[in-house]
Order: structure tokens, then sequence, then C-alpha cells
């Protein structure tokens, strides 16, 4: 009865954990919608042409709707990463992917919340790699979605090597700014109340 009752547990976790998932990524829609235009303001810096606002629509002006097919293929591909660590760990790091919010001290120290860490990251890793260049692939050369998935996950295999480097510097920004922050929190007064 005890392991039933932590089953329908976690599948609560996970299910309150989804919702908030898909309302945080769906109430931000133009984060994934504009990703090309990021680029095509990138592009046109580069060329020494002016950078307008209108370039950040660049992408839904040119080709809307495989940018549409590929955003909602996108939030599916993370909410299926996002599912598969709640399986591991209870729906501790999705609530905290998900809200923003600290983890639990009980839930870090339980040995899952690293196991979902690992698992989120080699999850996301093939989702990165189809959704790195896609974008831009059915923008700009008129690729259907599923064809600009394949080629930039081709793309990102051919250049492991520049990726392995961006991660590698990604992660060392991210272990500095956090040494940083815990360095600093030590330092100040303990004052009661306060988290």
């Amino acid at each position: 009865m005890q392991g039933l009752r932590s089953g329908q547990r976690q599948v609560a976790h996970c299910s309150t954990a989804l919702q908030g998932c898909r309302a945080r990524c769906l109430s931000r829609p133009w984060l994934w919608l504009l990703s090309v235009g990021f680029m095509a303001a990138a592009r046109a810096a580069e060329r020494g042409a002016r950078v307008e606002l209108g370039l950040l629509f660049d992408g839904l002006r040119q080709a809307p709707a495989p940018q549409l097919v590929l955003g909602v293929a996108y939030l599916l591909c993370l909410a299926a990463v996002i599912a598969a660590s709640c399986l591991v760990d209870g729906g501790a790091l999705a609530r905290m992917l998900v809200t923003g919010g600290r983890p639990e001290v009980e839930d870090v120290e339980s040995g899952g919340f690293g196991g979902a860490a690992v698992t989120v990251a080699l999850l996301y890793a093939p989702v990165m790699m189809m959704f790195w260049f896609a974008p831009p692939l059915a923008a700009w050369h008129g690729a259907p979605p599923a064809k600009a998935l394949f080629f930039s996950a081709a793309a990102f295999l051919m250049n492991w090597r520049a990726f392995v480097t961006y991660g590698a510097a990604c992660l060392a920004a991210t272990f500095a700014l956090s040494g940083a922050s815990v360095t600093r929190r030590n330092r100040l007064p303990y004052t009661p109340g306060m988290p």
C-alpha cells in the first residue's frame, strides 16, 4: 500500500510539473518563433547592413508554417525530457526547471536529483542537436521540418569539436558563477529570517 501511495505522489508531482512546463513554454512562444530573427540580425550585422527590428520576424515572414511545426516539435521534445526526469526523482528537478524555484534540501540529498539532472542532460543533447540549425534551414533554405531536423543533427555531429568546446565553456562559466555566488553569500553576515 505504501508503494502505491508513493507512486501516486510521484505521478501527481510529474503531472503538476508538466502542466507548469506547458504553461511556461506556451506563455513565451516568441522565444522559439524569433530564433531565426536573431540569426538574421547577426547575419545583417556581419554584412555591415543596418540591423532593424523587423529582422526579428524574418522566420515568420519567409516560412511561418515550418517554424510553427518546429516550435511544437520542440515543446513536445522538451516535455518528454522533463517527463523522463520525473521518473528518476519524482518530479523535483522538473519542478525546479518549471518554476525556477530552489529545490528542497531533501530532494537534492536523496540522490535521485543528480540522476535526474544526468538524465535531462543525456536526453536533451539529441534534442539540442536536432534543433540547433533547423529553424534557419527551414526559413532560409525551404527545408521541410523533418529534413531540417535531420540536417541540423548531421551538421552538429560534423562540428562536434566546436560544440564540445562551447559546452565546456558554458559549464565552466556556470561553475564559476555558482562559486562566486556561494562565496559572496558566505561573506554576508547572517540575518535571521533571510533565505
